[in-house]
């Protein structure tokens, strides 16, 4: 299934299992001040990125799509209107930067 938001360039951050098991052991075996901790790799990837690793882990290629984005917009505004699944609080939640940062986490 090709994936048409190629053309919006956002980030997203997310968390290996080795660093989530890492943090977990040192939340069992330290003594770690109570509070929120957000967790998430260094490096956040953007979705295009996403996809294409997701791709190469199933033996796939990618089909990103750079489908202009007024006209996704518009599309979107369309959805808002006539309540389809794809409107524009759908598209604002695919498309906008989802990230963390994680210094708290690393100097605890």
């Amino acid at each position: 299934i090709p994936w048409p938001l190629g053309a919006f360039d956002n980030r997203r951050s997310f968390t290996s299992i080795d660093n989530l098991c890492y943090v977990v052991e040192g939340l069992l075996t330290r003594e770690v001040a109570s509070g929120i901790y957000h967790m998430g790799d260094d490096e956040a990837l953007s979705t295009n990125e996403l996809i294409a690793l997701m791709c190469r882990a199933l033996g796939r290629r990618p089909h990103i799509w750079k489908m202009n984005r007024g006209v996704m917009e518009f599309c979107a505004r369309f959805g808002t209107l006539l309540h389809l699944p794809l409107n524009e609080e759908r598209l604002r939640k695919l498309t906008e930067n989802y990230v963390v940062s994680n210094a708290k986490i690393k100097g605890a």
